[in-house]
């Protein structure tokens, strides 16, 4: 019981210093050093929560140039899972500002939140998304729109991949000129306890938030695996956004699988 009490008192002061340092000079300062702070606070929360963290990734990986991160999704733990390893800026659905203090904290931090019931939102964050790829950061989101268990990927929604799409414009005499896309990095993690995987980090269901939050603080040994898969950039100036997603959830859903 005394464990449970000091990880949720050192999960709270964590958030608290968080939300102090977001709200205070964090936009000042340049990105390299946005993303550096990111990387170290997230990885502080995995240790409080007690959630080992292994990482897989291709040799000479090289993650200078600006990516379109996509990853499957279990718990609100994936997003800084993801940060203590790659600094990137999330694209979340819009319900999550109203969790408490992490939902602040991700407010804070350069989400790019997304409101499901507006027709034009990913037309919108669309753009915004290329703002910010333009700017030199990477842009990660779920494309399964929702948790699972993490036993399997659910199906890729494929519209937040336009922006990976190879596009065109007029201007030469062949009539295209090809615009470079980023390049989709996939990127699959699975949860264990005791190397053995397990539900418990999963957020579903009619869960709550602080049930999620307590279920991990009160269980022992947690881990995270986290791999890196290699990047994709389409060739093919005429692959669509939807073929772009069966692609990169072919080869999550595989890494899942091969986690296990």
């Amino acid at each position: 019981m005394m464990r449970i009490l000091w990880r949720a008192v050192l999960l709270s002061l964590l958030l608290l210093f968080g939300l102090l340092i977001l709200f205070s000079f964090y936009r000042f300062i340049p990105l390299a050093q946005r993303c550096a702070a990111r990387r170290v606070w997230s990885r502080l929360l995995l240790a409080i929560g007690g959630v080992r963290l292994e990482v897989e990734k291709p040799r000479g990986l090289i993650a200078d140039s600006p990516m379109l991160v996509v990853m499957n999704h279990v718990s609100w733990l994936d997003i800084f899972v993801l940060n203590s390893v790659l600094p990137s800026t999330f694209i979340a659905k819009s319900e999550i500002r109203q969790w408490p203090l992490v939902g602040w904290l991700l407010m804070g931090a350069d989400t790019l939140f997304i409101e499901r019931a507006s027709r034009h939102a990913v037309r919108h964050v669309n753009h915004r998304i290329l703002e910010r790829l333009r700017r030199g950061e990477h842009v990660a989101f779920f494309p399964e729109s929702t948790t699972s268990d993490g036993t399997l990927v659910l199906p890729f929604h494929s519209s937040l991949f336009a922006m990976a799409v190879p596009r065109k414009k007029g201007g030469d005499e062949s009539g295209t000129v090809l615009l470079a896309p980023p390049r989709v990095l996939p990127v699959a993690l699975r949860y264990f306890q005791y190397d053995a995987p397990s539900l418990i980090p999963a957020y579903i269901g009619e869960q709550t938030f602080l049930e999620s939050v307590l279920a991990i603080l009160t269980a022992r040994g947690l881990s995270v695996r986290l791999r890196i898969l290699e990047p994709m950039l389409p060739a093919d100036a005429e692959i669509t956004r939807q073929m772009l997603a069966q692609m990169a959830h072919r080869r999550v859903s595989a890494a899942v699988d091969a986690l296990a």
